[in-house]
């Protein structure tokens, strides 16, 4: 799988633009999730302003995340996977 680094050092300029762009575009996404699933687990919990409480949160709100990317980035692998013969 080629990287920025491989297009940039090849000289290939656009390959290595929309390289960033698709990259900067997925961390904007997932950031985007990971604040949304936060203040709905926020939201959910029962609210007592405390450490704990908050860090519980955070917790949550992180495996949910994970548990999220690693469904689509098993879902993409299924799609993008080379078909092999029966």
């Amino acid at each position: 799988m080629a990287s920025f680094e491989t297009y940039a050092v090849a000289g290939d300029v656009g390959a290595a633009l929309r390289f960033s762009v698709l990259n900067g575009a997925l961390w904007a996404i997932g950031s985007a999730w990971a604040t949304a699933t936060r203040e709905v687990a926020m939201l959910l919990l029962p609210a007592d302003d405390t450490a704990t409480q908050a860090a519980w949160v955070e917790v949550v709100a992180a495996c949910v995340v994970t548990g999220l990317g690693l469904a689509v980035a098993l879902g993409v692998g299924y799609c993008t996977a080379p078909s092999r013969p029966a």
